[in-house]
């Protein structure tokens, strides 16, 4: 092995490793918040969940009233059996086997993936609204960012098979990755539909070149659509299409055009002007690569048109993917010849990701430490018989901190408002109310 490649696995290696341990420190200075109250309890009996079993007929419920993302959300029950700690270190090695997954993609030598992956790391960070949502609270993370592996694990093989990489695959592999494309196909009704789009259009590529379909192929792609439709087909899902009307569907396409002017604006102009840049490559296979990411995004934008809320966690899977297109386009544009393009843009990033990550490390400090502090106050209310009780509402003002847009305690302790029913349940008490200072 030569001294430059050695190096540059070590240079990878150093890259995973920090971003291992940043992602490990503030999902250890995240705390609980919002639906993972829910979550803690059965939607069958409204008991405690309190043995691993119990979790079955709680999802069996939850697609009955909530949704049928109950995949995701049996992990989600699963972890709040356990010490926090548990998830905090899974969850950080799920990021880095996002990087890993993405790094994947790219062709050439570890120094080349090391700053396309570090590119992709700043961008995801100064471009994602409620990064802190879908990154490190418990049941975002769950949903969205474990999404994006679950996507790019189902893709993969579709995608290794266009770019022509030769790869023995076991029939026993084969077996494994079609059921779990039924897991990609079931993740999430955005993210899900985003995957599927991707992997038929790999599908009809790879069919004009071969003039055949795989059977492997073939057999994934029904079981993610099969996913799909238990996914949607949950009562509690379907139950709500009968709602849609034309003056609906007006006004959920107006609000996801408007709120994506304002999030995706800058990327998107980003992803066109590497695009152009890109053209001119002669590797059209993964130029056709980085444009169909790029439309599975926008796909999966085009589903909320559809959904009864649009939030901005919901962003996550559309600007991921588009991010991996871009990068894409900057890999073509470096074996172009114009890697200090790529270099200068990443440093540009670095700047901007600066600023941003210390803004957001103070406001993920301040809330955990107003979460020790409500932690303090509950225990030591319950210690003295009291059932209600007055905490200070979190109030962040960066999206880094995972409380951030999320519902907190309201000022009403009589009411019936979510989440202070759920707050309160979990602590045993009557009544918690929220205060601002």
């Amino acid at each position: 092995m030569t001294p430059n490649i050695e190096s540059g696995k070590r240079l990878f290696s150093a890259f995973l490793l920090i971003l291992f341990i940043t992602v490990l420190g503030f999902n250890f200075l995240t705390p609980m918040l919002a639906d993972d109250y829910s979550y803690s309890f059965s939607f069958q009996t409204d008991n405690r969940i309190e043995h691993v079993s119990d979790i079955f007929p709680s999802m069996a419920a939850h697609r009955q009233i909530i949704n049928g993302r109950v995949i995701p959300h049996t992990f989600v029950q699963l972890f709040l059996l356990m010490p926090k700690f548990v998830f905090n270190i899974i969850n950080a090695l799920n990021i880095v086997l996002l990087a890993v997954l993405v790094s994947s993609l790219f062709r050439g030598n570890f120094r080349k993936r090391s700053l396309l992956c570090l590119c992709g790391a700043f961008m995801l960070w100064n471009f994602t609204p409620a990064f802190g949502q879908n990154f490190f609270w418990l049941d975002g993370a769950v949903n969205y960012s474990w999404g994006i592996s679950v996507f790019l694990i189902f893709l993969f093989p579709f995608i290794r098979d266009y770019l022509g990489r030769e790869k023995t695959v076991s029939p026993i592999w084969m077996l494994l990755s079609v059921l779990f494309s039924f897991i990609a196909g079931s993740w999430s009704e955005n993210g899900s539909i985003a995957a599927i789009f991707a992997a038929l259009c790999l599908s009809v590529l790879l069919y004009r070149r071969e003039k055949k379909f795989s059977i492997f192929r073939l057999l994934s792609l029904l079981s993610a659509i099969a996913g799909f439709v238990f996914l949607m087909s949950a009562p509690a899902t379907a139950g709500r299409a009968g709602e849609m009307n034309f003056s609906a569907l007006a006004a959920s396409l107006k609000t996801v055009v408007s709120e994506s002017k304002k999030v995706l604006l800058i990327p998107y102009v980003i992803y066109a002007l590497t695009f152009f840049m890109a053209f001119p490559s002669k590797d059209k296979k993964r130029l056709a690569l980085s444009f169909i990411f790029f439309l599975s995004g926008l796909g999966s934008l085009c589903s909320f048109i559809f959904a009864n809320y649009f939030t901005a966690r919901h962003f996550c899977v559309t600007i991921v993917i588009t991010v991996i297109g871009c990068l894409i386009n900057f890999e073509l544009i470096m074996d172009m010849g114009s890697k200090r393009l790529v270099q200068g843009f990443t440093i540009a990033c670095a700047v901007v990701f600066a600023f941003n990550f210390v803004l957001g490390a103070l406001d993920t400090l301040v809330i955990f430490g107003k979460s020790v502090k409500r932690e303090q106050l509950i225990a030591e209310a319950i210690g003295r018989g009291e059932k209600s009780v007055c905490v200070e509402a979190y109030q962040p003002f960066t999206p880094y901190s995972g409380a951030y847009g999320l519902e907190d305690l309201y000022p009403d302790p009589q009411s019936d408002t979510w989440p202070n029913v759920s707050i309160a349940k979990y602590y045993g008490l009557e009544t918690v109310e929220g205060y601002y200072p």
